[in-house]
């Protein structure tokens, strides 16, 4: 960029915040952070090569920054505050913006914002998911700012709890807390607070499904949150729903994610709710994935759905499998099938010589020493089955058909997934599919294909670990259904219409329907959304 570049720079800067101005913004952003915007680029050595007064010393490569905060603060101050969005680290050594100089970059920059607001770089660093962060883990490197400005700063870092942010307040380390992923989770956030309504916080979980969006060119979800993104499209308020339009005794089979949602929606209605859940606790899947320690987070799904069920006096009977005749002999108006899934086992030969990424993940089965993990879903589970793998000391090959592994994760999980496993002996093979195990000595023989030519690999192995999703197990469904009044169907115009479901001419009696992995393997959010979407309007 030339001189003449960098005051058309400045001057679209300028024209931009004006615009936000008149279109009735209070608050306009200079941004250096997320190595997103040309203020930033400029700080750092890495692609500041310029020899004029914009390049070389700390200070002149601060000069364009400076310069934007001038020019926004002369456009539109008088009307607008204006904040710096400042990353005050990259983790990348010396070619991006480091603490020691992101320190003299506040000196330098102190009182002209009207407002800091700090984080870390990239985005995948500023956005860490629960897995792999704590709360204000961003701490050590936000808390020299308010001692070197009196401008008010506000900070982020994964917060969840009302007492971390409180503490991050009363100590001095911000004045305002920035809370983008909590206020998805719970956009009445603040109220709940001020009004002492902590058990009713529905707090993040860290799982960064809501990012997950950008990469994938889709809608803005939430796991904890389903109404997300639906509030206009459909109407849906994350607080109220519509009370019951007739009474209704509604039973649910399967205590996970989705059956809890199904209770939950349903009591919050009105009606009366009993819940039967085969294992001696709630949650499903996810109390699965929360024993590792990483994902432990994941359980507030489970609690806070648990508490507002206890709430609204949901009958619970664990240790409980439940058959037909144990459903006709409650009378329900509305039985849900939320029973979930089981590991699916591929149709190759030798498959009963594996063992599934759930076994590895309970622990019921030993982490090998040299192991194959094939996996066929692309989900979390692999990755957290291959971390557990390499932390017994196992050397692992993680193997997909696919293009790219762990397709599922995406980018700000998959890349701290990353960090954590690429020191150890693990190795990613894409485009390559298991086809066979064999016994060969004391040791495992895996054959290997491919989609995309014939060909024949082998690798020997003492452990052959398959992540293939899950099958529904809906055997009660299919034993229920043709006693149902709705021969078991959801009217699928009328569920994404927002209409309540027909009765349907079976047999009269109950309504009969099934939600969640019961109907096919699918996401926590997806399974989470199904009991929402159906049960606002049964």
């Amino acid at each position: 960029m030339d001189k003449a570049d960098l005051r058309a720079y400045r001057q679209w800067h300028r024209d931009a915040a004006v615009r936000g101005m008149r279109a009735g913004m209070d608050i306009v952003y200079v941004y250096a952070a997320h190595d997103l915007s040309l203020p930033m680029h400029f700080l750092q050595r890495r692609r500041n090569q310029r020899t004029d007064e914009y390049g070389g010393s700390l200070e002149n490569r601060v000069r364009l920054l400076r310069e934007v905060l001038q020019d926004t603060k002369e456009a539109v101050g008088h009307r607008c505050g204006v904040a710096l969005r400042f990353a005050t680290d990259e983790f990348l050594g010396p070619g991006g913006v480091e603490l020691a100089e992101a320190r003299d970059i506040v000196a330098m920059l102190a009182e002209l914002p009207d407002l800091w607001d700090v984080n870390v770089a990239a985005w995948y660093n500023d956005s860490v998911p629960s897995r792999f962060a704590p709360e204000g883990a961003q701490e050590p490197f936000i808390d020299f700012v308010k001692k070197a400005t009196s401008k008010p700063v506000v900070g982020v870092g994964r917060f969840t709890s009302p007492d971390t942010m409180v503490s991050q307040v009363r100590r001095g380390v911000v004045d305002f807390i920035g809370a983008a992923r909590p206020s998805i989770a719970d956009p009445f956030l603040p109220r709940k607070i001020e009004e002492g309504r902590l058990d009713d916080i529905r707090e993040c979980i860290g799982c960064n499904i809501c990012i997950t969006g950008d990469n994938t060119i889709t809608p803005i979800r939430c796991t904890q949150n389903p109404s997300m993104g639906e509030e206009w499209r459909k109407g849906w308020h994350p607080e109220r729903i519509a009370p019951k339009a007739s009474d209704a005794r509604v039973l649910v089979v399967g205590g996970g994610p989705a059956g809890l949602e199904a209770a939950r929606v349903a009591a919050e209605r009105g009606h009366r709710v009993v819940v039967f859940e085969a294992a001696d606790q709630p949650g499903g899947q996810v109390r699965l994935i929360a024993q590792t320690k990483r994902r432990s987070e994941m359980i507030g799904i489970i609690d806070w759905r648990m508490a507002q069920c206890a709430a609204r006096d949901v009958e619970f009977r664990f240790n409980t499998w439940a058959e037909a005749a144990d459903i006709l002999a409650l009378q329900p108006d509305v039985v849900i099938i939320a029973s979930g899934g089981l590991p699916d086992v591929p149709d190759l030969p030798g498959a009963d010589l594996t063992v599934s990424s759930w076994d590895i993940l309970s622990g019921d089965v030993k982490p090998g020493q040299n192991v194959l993990l094939f996996d066929a879903a692309g989900d979390h589970v692999a990755l957290q089955a291959a971390e557990k793998l390499l932390e017994a000391g196992a050397t692992v090959e993680v193997m997909t058909p696919d293009r790219s592994f762990a397709p599922e994760v995406m980018g700000m999980n998959l890349v701290p997934y990353i960090r954590t496993m690429q020191d150890k002996p693990v190795t990613f093979t894409v485009t390559y599919r298991l086809t066979g195990v064999e016994r060969e000595g004391n040791a495992l023989k895996a054959v290997v294909g491919s989609d995309y030519m014939p060909v024949r690999k082998e690798r020997q192995v003492d452990q052959v670990v398959i992540n293939h999703g899950t099958q529904p197990l809906a055997d009660l469904y299919f034993d229920l259904k043709p006693q149902s009044q709705n021969l078991g169907a959801v009217d699928h115009e009328a569920l994404i219409a927002g209409l309540p479901q027909p009765k349907g001419r079976g047999p009269a009696g109950f309504c009969l329907y099934r939600i969640g992995d019961a109907v096919e393997a699918r996401n926590i959010h997806a399974a989470i959304y199904d009991a929402l979407r159906l049960l606002r309007e049964i």
